[in-house]
């Protein structure tokens, strides 16, 4: 164990801090994040337009297609807002403008992501032949703004900021006296930026033909199947408890690479409830939240239960009090590196193992179909069993999964947890005899 401490100290702490200090993943975190606000309204009009039973379904039959009008806007066209939004993140952390750099972004995402000519014809708000829908050209279909080109967005977002800083560098742009206003300023010097950036990307799309959309689609393919797999399940839940005790968040490592491949996933299923396809995929971000990381990081709300109703200890009964409100919204920093879990050889086995067990069984239970899959993005702060029964859209057996999951990660932290109570029960005990015979002495 002291080997493994060093091993994190030496290799593992310099390459985390490094990857999460990266200027350009930081900002595709920071831009999914700044577009949770439209993913969960549009995940909670889906889930109205398809409620849970019969009953309520039949209900609302009539006006599906109205309730269906703010997802397609808001979640339907995520990808639109996802390159707006890391174009901005990116542009300020280089100290650039960023509402310019963010309408630049999404005009060019536009330019590039609007099909030209699609042989499957529909009807209504998902029009996909736009020769035959509107022939002038000024109907625009939401193929590619939604999920479908969600990591063409990302890297389109990043390269435009690029280009764009490359053109500010070397002066290529409007430069206006200082006694005009800033305001005005700043719009002229986007002129010949964007100028650049649109005709750049008609070229490619219109002049070369080159359909950038479906080849992000056929790039990115594969990562978004393996990040569905179990084996992306169990690789991302051992390396979130590593870094844990290590002492650092692993949300400035993980989140960039694994927050796009999960917001995929989660709009495919919206997507495919949306059409009354089956739901495809597992491994979405509310599978993690409610089936493996149950309490926080390490599955560790089973473990406060423990400190609250088992512990001997006064100061991990204390702990157990203070902790069991945030363990419930999934926030679980004060017991962290309150007990601590962070640097501790004994309690790091159980913070590796009980999340790890709860994905390999709830992956199982997906797999077989024994409940229906996650398809609303509902925010991770809800209490574990109303997020779990909310994000597979009322689904009963979810809550009873999510409580079985919580049972077996309280069987596994619980010899863990006796050999750690006992350990500072001791520790009080010299305290307290110590504290004794020094005012017997004195």
């Amino acid at each position: 164990m002291e080997k493994f401490s060093k091993f994190i100290e030496q290799r593992l702490i310099p390459i985390t801090e490094k990857v999460g200090g990266q200027r350009h993943l930081q900002s595709v975190r920071d831009g999914i994040i700044h577009c949770l606000p439209l993913i969960l309204i549009g995940s909670f009009f889906l889930i109205a337009a398809n409620p849970p039973g019969d009953y309520l379904t039949n209900l609302v039959k009539p006006y599906q297609n109205m309730l269906m009008v703010p997802y397609r806007f808001t979640f339907g066209i995520i990808g639109l807002y996802v390159c707006m939004a890391v174009a901005y993140s990116l542009a300020r952390s280089y100290r650039m403008e960023g509402i310019s750099t963010a309408i630049a972004a999404g005009i060019c995402f536009l330019a590039v992501a609007t099909p030209r000519v699609i042989t499957q014809a529909s009807s209504g708000f998902w029009v996909t032949d736009i020769t035959k829908f509107d022939p002038a050209g000024y109907a625009i279909p939401f193929k590619y703004l939604g999920r479908d080109g969600l990591f063409l967005a990302i890297v389109m977002a990043l390269v435009i900021v690029e280009i764009i800083r490359f053109l500010k560098n070397r002066k290529l742009m409007f430069t206006m006296p200082d006694s005009v206003p800033d305001g005005v300023a700043r719009s002229f010097e986007a002129i010949i930026p964007l100028f650049i950036l649109v005709t750049f990307f008609w070229v490619i799309r219109d002049v070369c033909k080159i359909d950038l959309p479906d080849y992000a689609v056929k790039m990115f393919k594969p990562f978004v199947i393996a990040g569905d797999s179990l084996f992306a399940v169990i690789l991302l839940t051992f390396i979130d408890s590593v870094v844990w005790f290590a002492g650092i968040h692993p949300v400035a490592i993980i989140s960039p690479f694994a927050r796009p491949i999960m917001l995929d996933l989660i709009a495919a299923n919206a997507d495919a409830v949306s059409k009354g396809l089956p739901i495809p995929h597992i491994a979405v971000d509310q599978f993690y939240s409610w089936f493996v990381w149950i309490g926080g990081s390490g599955g560790t709300l089973g473990l406060v239960v423990l400190l609250l109703f088992f512990a001997r200890s006064k100061f991990l009964k204390q702990l157990g009090k203070m902790c069991i409100v945030p363990g419930l919204f999934n926030i679980n920093e004060p017991l962290l590196f309150g007990m601590p879990i962070v640097a501790n050889p004994l309690l790091i086995i159980p913070f590796v193992l009980a999340p790890l067990s709860c994905g390999i069984l709830a992956y199982g239970a997906f797999y077989f179909n024994m409940l229906k899959k996650p398809f609303i993005a509902a925010p991770w702060t809800l209490p574990a069993p109303l997020g779990a029964y909310i994000s597979t859209g009322g689904d009963v057996r979810a809550i009873i999964l999510c409580l079985a999951m919580i049972l077996l990660s309280t069987a596994i932290y619980y010899p863990f947890f006796r050999a750690y109570d006992k350990k500072m029960l001791e520790n009080e005990l010299e305290e307290e005899n110590g504290g004794n015979d020094d005012g017997k002495n004195s």
